[in-house]
């Protein structure tokens, strides 16, 4: 798709890299058409979302609450080494004690980045089964290979999962964009949303209450130990 009389115009092109010890490194070009890869893509994705729609699972994730709160929260996202907003956010929120961030990186770019993506959503499930999970937030990142996140199976598996999924959306748009409990074209978009869930956490945690809690236990007198074996439990 490179021949000469093509090489006017913008072209979209996968450039891979592998280093081998003997032979150095190589590189392999693959030219795409970008214009023919976004209808084929497009086409399996409709016939991918039709048949989740006729399963009543399509509109599963948006039909699940808002969270109540965001104590726990689950990032899959791009091990490129790149700087990403969402995940810088998360971090700092991490590390001032606000919630528990677990971070799960993975190659989107790579051929088996399907099965890396059910492998996070394994150990993200496992959280919600033996303790708490609050949300998945999906960072894609910038890369080519984020087709994976149409998958057919992948997306099946997404509709059903329990807890709310929030994700940054790519362009051209996949099917876990559309089926995403929310998903947001900028990082501050989904930031805002869940600032708005830790605001809706502080209101409900009725904070006059605690502090008057708080107040009454450090003016309480210490409480004197007993002997195990001493009187009565009440004089």
């Amino acid at each position: 798709m490179l021949h000469e009389e093509d090489l006017v115009g913008d072209h979209t092109v996968l450039l891979t890299l592998t280093v081998d010890p003997l032979l150095g490194l190589t590189g392999r070009i693959i030219g795409l058409d970008r214009g023919l890869m976004l209808g084929v893509w497009a086409e399996r994705d409709a016939q991918a979302r039709e048949a989740l729609d006729a399963n009543g699972l399509w509109e599963r994730q948006r039909e699940l609450p808002m969270p109540r709160r965001l104590r726990r929260v689950f990032l899959i996202e791009p091990d490129d080494s790149a700087p990403h907003a969402i995940g810088e956010g998360l971090a700092r929120w991490h590390e001032l004690g606000m919630i528990a961030l677990i971070r799960h990186s993975l190659a989107f770019e790579e051929p088996d980045s399907v099965a890396a993506l059910h492998r996070a959503l394994d150990a993200a499930e496992g959280q919600w089964e033996w303790g708490t999970l609050d949300a998945v937030i999906v960072e894609p990142g910038t890369g080519f290979a984020f087709r994976a996140l149409s998958d057919a199976g992948l997306a099946h598996r997404l509709c059903e999962f329990p807890v709310p999924i929030l994700t940054h959306r790519t362009r051209p748009v996949t099917l876990l964009d559309g089926l995403a409990f929310r998903s947001f074209d900028t990082a501050p978009e989904l930031a805002a949303l869940l600032i708005e869930i830790l605001q809706r956490e502080l209101r409900e945690a009725n904070r006059p209450r605690l502090e008057a809690i708080a107040r009454e236990l450090e003016a309480a007198p210490a409480v004197e130990d007993r002997p195990a074996n001493g009187g009565a439990l009440f004089d």
